[in-house]
Parts: structure tokens; sequence; C-alpha cells
């Protein structure tokens, strides 16, 4: 009766997993978010399982997955400080990661910076 599905699940999250196949089978395939990995090392969201099941969680994950503005998942579930300074360092690298994405970033800043000449 859909014509469009798509199933988020959180790679810790074990809800999402269950029951198993046989006899269930699932929708469709998983798009596979990852609040916490091991290598290379990573924390999106607290170790907690009730952090990786609510909805706030999953909307936070799908907001960091689409790049857009990111929709914060509740207090008690944020990473702590070093969590987000390495993904703060890693936007950093994405965004400079060679010499013609620096100097476009350059070019734009100073074109803003001249009123937009």
């Amino acid at each position: 009766m859909v014509k469009t599905t798509y199933r988020f699940v959180d790679n810790v999250d074990l809800v999402p997993k269950v029951p198993l196949a046989p006899p269930y089978k699932h929708v469709c395939a998983e798009i596979e978010m990852d609040s916490l990995t091991l290598i290379p090392p990573r924390l999106r969201l607290q170790p907690n399982p009730a952090c990786w099941h609510i909805l706030s969680s999953y909307i936070y994950l799908m907001s960091v997955y689409a790049g857009g503005p990111t929709i914060g998942p509740e207090d008690e579930c944020k990473p702590g400080l070093l969590a987000l300074g390495k993904d703060i360092l890693n936007l950093i690298h994405a965004e400079l990661k060679d010499e013609d994405s620096i100097k476009k970033k350059f070019h734009e800043a100073a074109r803003s910076n001249m009123g937009g000449n």
C-alpha cells in the first residue's frame, strides 16, 4: 500500500534488529546510521540503550546524515565535548581537504567581506 518505505537503523540499537528472520521479514533493506563506532572512534550519542532507541535520537542521526542543519538530540543523550570536538575537526577536514577547497573558501570569505563583489 505504501509505495516508498525507508527503514533507518542505528547500528547499536537492538530493537530494529528483532525479531530475527525467519519467519519474520523486514519491509525493506535498512539504512544504517552510526551513533557509536570504534574504528574510527566516533560517539554521536551517549552510550546508553535508551538514547540509542528514542525517536529524537533517530531524527538527530538522520539530520547529521542529510548534511543540512542538525537537529540536536535530547540533552541527556548528547555526547561529551571530546566527541563534539572530533566531529567539528572532521567537518573542518572535509571542508578544507585539498588546496582547491581552501582557495575556494578563501575567495568566498574575501568576496563576502567586500560586500559580495
